[in-house]
């Protein structure tokens, strides 16, 4: 039998973009899911927060790992067992309805996803040459951007429908699909893992000694902060200005609808700009936005503002994991990008505390100022180093 040629490189991309989403969607789906499953069982604020974070805290202390894990033995193994957590989790809570199984849920759903997450990651990078790679991880990123709107929806319907042991039943079926899609990619058409003379154990610190991987990392800290910044203090001073539910909704979905529109445009620009430029640029644009929110309560202009917001989030998000990916030593891609994605935890689980803390004392316009300043400082950064690598 003559065995089938492998496919030109955008469909070998899906072979990793589609099962990502699947769990994304589930995992989107089950932080909605665990909260109102938990109020529904008479939770108090202050659990529901936990259980929320606990989806975070454990990835951020094995985000590394896992990402020398993938270096070493691919992402096959890795990602079969994390969406294998992910599907337990989900059938666990169709079985087990109380607070405790949510909390054990909540850890197994969220190393599931960062499990999946790390090492597809890693393996869309080794699958494509550096020229290609912002195009392949805007794929990744247009699949959780569809995945973020998709995961609620579906979510909320079915706890509405049928209940919420089977909504999370109906989430369980994609990562299980995801582990079928997986299983079905021939083993000769898998990505290799490193070679294990240059996977071997170093210290993630040491990553930090190379500059364009220092800088790459930099960024990605202060985008993902500035990414859960807005979606944490935005509905809050919303509600405290006295905007309804229904306006602050449409305010966040005008975010939604710019990270994905800027997505769909995005690989050309950077064809035509370079990586560096483009991404100085978007940050200087959410440093403005970030600048002129304070001044406003016009409810069209902060829908505005929002779409602005999710188109300069939106491109900055597959740029830093591509330059990530291609500043990382060889070898340790995995492991740089499990650095990305613990700073990613952090921020999910430390900022919304910071945040509360700041708007308590001096305000949320302080707070958007303050990441304003940054990433215009940031911004003027990242030109002076593509400058550098142009010289170079």
């Amino acid at each position: 039998m003559t065995p089938q040629p492998d496919p030109p490189p955008p469909l070998r991309i899906l072979r990793y973009v589609v099962p990502m989403t699947l769990v994304q969607i589930a995992y989107s789906g089950a932080r909605v899911g665990l909260s109102l499953d938990a109020i529904h069982l008479g939770a108090s604020g202050l659990q529901v927060g936990m259980l929320i974070s606990l989806l975070s805290v454990l990835p951020m202390f094995l985000s590394v790992q896992v990402g020398r894990l993938s270096d070493r033995v691919g992402y096959f193994m890795p990602v079969l067992v994390s969406a294998g957590l992910a599907t337990g989790g989900c059938v666990l809570l169709f079985f087990m309805q109380s607070l405790t199984w949510l909390f054990v849920a909540s850890v197994a759903i969220g190393c599931g996803w960062m499990g999946v997450h790390i090492a597809m990651t890693n393996a869309v990078g080794g699958q494509a040459t550096p020229e290609q790679r912002t195009r392949a991880y805007n794929m990744v990123a247009l699949g959780y951007a569809m995945s973020n709107v998709a995961g609620p929806i579906v979510t909320g319907f079915a706890i509405d429908a049928f209940g919420h042991g089977w909504a999370f039943a109906l989430l369980a079926i994609l990562p299980a699909t995801a582990i079928v899609i997986v299983l079905s990619v021939p083993s000769k058409a898998r990505p290799p893992a490193a070679a294990p003379a240059v996977a071997q154990s170093h210290r993630a610190l040491d990553l930090l000694h190379h500059p364009q991987l220092r800088w790459a990392l930099i960024v990605s800290g202060l985008i993902s902060m500035s990414w859960d910044m807005f979606t944490f203090v935005m509905p809050v001073e919303g509600a405290r200005n006295g905007l309804s539910a229904s306006v602050i909704g449409l305010i966040m979905s005008s975010f939604g609808v710019g990270t994905f529109t800027i997505r769909l445009f995005l690989s050309r620009l950077v064809r035509v700009s370079g990586e560096w430029k483009v991404l100085a640029f978007f940050m200087l644009l959410v440093a403005l936005c970030y600048a002129l929110l304070p001044l406003t309560q016009i409810v069209s202009l902060l829908i505005g503002l929002a779409f602005i917001l999710g188109l300069g989030l939106g491109a900055t998000t597959p740029i830093v994991m591509s330059l990530v990916h291609t500043a990382a030593p060889e070898g340790r891609s995995g492991e740089a990008l499990g650095v990305r994605s613990t700073i990613m935890s952090t921020s999910q689980t430390v900022l919304p505390l910071l945040a509360g803390v700041i708007m308590s004392t001096v305000g949320a316009g302080a707070m958007f100022w303050l990441f304003a300043l940054l990433l215009a400082v940031c911004a003027a950064r990242v030109l002076r180093q593509q400058r550098a690598d142009d010289a170079s």
